[in-house]
Protein backbone atom coordinates (compact mmCIF):
# COMPACT_ATOMS: atom_id res chain seq x y z
CA UNK A 1 0.00 0.00 0.00
CA UNK A 2 3.04 2.29 0.26
CA UNK A 3 3.68 2.72 -3.34
CA UNK A 4 -0.18 3.26 -3.84
CA UNK A 5 -0.87 6.70 -4.91
CA UNK A 6 -3.79 8.63 -2.91
CA UNK A 7 -6.05 8.56 -5.64
CA UNK A 8 -5.87 5.18 -5.82
CA UNK A 9 -6.19 4.77 -1.88
CA UNK A 10 -9.15 6.87 -2.39
CA UNK A 11 -10.99 4.92 -4.61
CA UNK A 12 -10.29 1.63 -2.70
CA UNK A 13 -11.73 3.17 0.33
CA UNK A 14 -14.75 4.27 -1.56
CA UNK A 15 -15.26 0.69 -3.06
CA UNK A 16 -14.95 -1.03 0.89
CA UNK A 17 -17.73 1.66 2.01
CA UNK A 18 -19.95 0.70 -1.31
CA UNK A 19 -19.95 -3.17 -0.11
CA UNK A 20 -20.32 -2.13 3.83
CA UNK A 21 -24.67 -3.74 4.51
CA UNK A 22 -25.94 -0.09 6.13
CA UNK A 23 -24.92 3.00 8.03
CA UNK A 24 -22.05 2.51 9.98
CA UNK A 25 -22.80 5.59 12.35
CA UNK A 26 -25.79 4.62 14.05
CA UNK A 27 -27.32 8.06 14.20
CA UNK A 28 -23.84 9.93 14.57
CA UNK A 29 -24.37 12.09 11.55
CA UNK A 30 -28.00 13.07 13.01
CA UNK A 31 -26.32 13.46 16.52
CA UNK A 32 -23.89 15.80 15.04
CA UNK A 33 -26.32 17.81 12.85
CA UNK A 34 -28.37 18.87 15.97
CA UNK A 35 -25.54 19.56 18.02
CA UNK A 36 -24.18 21.77 15.22
CA UNK A 37 -27.46 23.61 14.12
CA UNK A 38 -27.77 23.88 18.59
CA UNK A 39 -24.34 25.88 18.41
CA UNK A 40 -25.75 27.92 15.28
CA UNK A 41 -28.49 29.04 17.34
CA UNK A 42 -26.55 29.52 20.04
CA UNK A 43 -24.32 32.18 18.18
CA UNK A 44 -27.35 33.84 16.78
CA UNK A 45 -28.84 34.46 20.01
CA UNK A 46 -25.24 35.82 21.25
CA UNK A 47 -25.14 37.89 18.20
CA UNK A 48 -28.82 39.43 18.86
CA UNK A 49 -27.95 39.90 22.35
CA UNK A 50 -24.95 41.77 21.14
CA UNK A 51 -26.81 43.89 19.31
CA UNK A 52 -29.25 44.55 22.27
CA UNK A 53 -26.68 45.45 24.49
CA UNK A 54 -24.97 47.57 22.11
CA UNK A 55 -28.26 49.38 21.14
CA UNK A 56 -29.22 50.14 24.77
CA UNK A 57 -25.75 51.28 25.46
CA UNK A 58 -25.93 53.63 22.23
CA UNK A 59 -29.27 55.28 23.60
CA UNK A 60 -27.42 55.73 27.31
CA UNK A 61 -24.99 57.59 25.48
CA UNK A 62 -27.03 59.86 23.49
CA UNK A 63 -28.89 60.56 26.75
CA UNK A 64 -25.99 61.63 28.61
CA UNK A 65 -24.52 63.54 25.26
CA UNK A 66 -28.30 65.30 25.26
CA UNK A 67 -28.48 66.23 28.92
CA UNK A 68 -24.77 67.77 28.22
CA UNK A 69 -26.02 69.58 25.92
CA UNK A 70 -28.81 71.00 27.14
CA UNK A 71 -26.84 71.75 30.01
CA UNK A 72 -23.82 73.71 28.48
CA UNK A 73 -25.65 74.36 24.76
CA UNK A 74 -26.56 78.04 26.14
CA UNK A 75 -23.40 78.76 27.53
CA UNK A 76 -21.38 77.55 24.83
CA UNK A 77 -23.20 79.44 22.01
CA UNK A 78 -23.34 82.50 23.52
CA UNK A 79 -19.59 82.62 24.25
CA UNK A 80 -19.14 81.36 20.38
CA UNK A 81 -20.99 84.86 19.77
CA UNK A 82 -18.81 86.84 21.93
CA UNK A 83 -15.84 85.04 20.10
CA UNK A 84 -17.47 86.22 16.58
CA UNK A 85 -18.30 89.83 17.56
CA UNK A 86 -14.58 90.19 19.08
CA UNK A 87 -13.11 88.47 15.54
CA UNK A 88 -15.32 90.86 13.64
CA UNK A 89 -14.48 93.87 15.39
CA UNK A 90 -10.94 93.06 15.18
CA UNK A 91 -10.61 92.23 11.20
CA UNK A 92 -13.15 95.63 11.01
CA UNK A 93 -10.07 97.70 12.63
CA UNK A 94 -8.04 96.72 9.59
CA UNK A 95 -5.21 95.88 12.03
CA UNK A 96 -3.88 92.60 10.44
CA UNK A 97 -1.51 91.77 13.79
CA UNK A 98 -4.42 92.78 16.05
CA UNK A 99 -7.25 90.61 13.91
CA UNK A 100 -3.88 87.14 13.71
CA UNK A 101 -3.86 87.37 17.77
CA UNK A 102 -7.24 87.48 17.86
CA UNK A 103 -8.09 84.75 16.04
CA UNK A 104 -5.11 82.73 17.36
CA UNK A 105 -6.50 83.63 21.32
CA UNK A 106 -9.94 82.83 20.30
CA UNK A 107 -10.56 79.42 22.24
CA UNK A 108 -13.46 79.05 20.44
CA UNK A 109 -12.38 78.52 17.20
CA UNK A 110 -9.24 77.00 17.99
CA UNK A 111 -11.48 74.46 19.09
CA UNK A 112 -14.02 74.30 16.21
CA UNK A 113 -10.38 74.08 14.42
CA UNK A 114 -9.11 71.16 15.94
CA UNK A 115 -12.50 69.50 15.70
CA UNK A 116 -12.60 70.32 11.51
CA UNK A 117 -9.14 68.53 11.70
CA UNK A 118 -9.89 65.61 13.63
CA UNK A 119 -13.17 65.17 11.12
CA UNK A 120 -10.52 65.76 8.10
CA UNK A 121 -8.02 63.15 9.57
CA UNK A 122 -10.61 60.71 10.34
CA UNK A 123 -11.52 60.92 6.62
CA UNK A 124 -8.27 60.84 5.28
CA UNK A 125 -7.63 57.32 7.20
CA UNK A 126 -10.89 55.87 6.15
CA UNK A 127 -10.21 56.69 3.03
Amino acid sequence: MTDQTFTDFDAELRRTFATAEGPVDDGFSVAVAHRVAAKERGAQLGAWARLAALLVAGGAAAYGVIALIRELGPMLMAQFGMEVVTLQSALANANAGEAVSSMMLTQMLIVLGLGAGGVAAYRAVSE
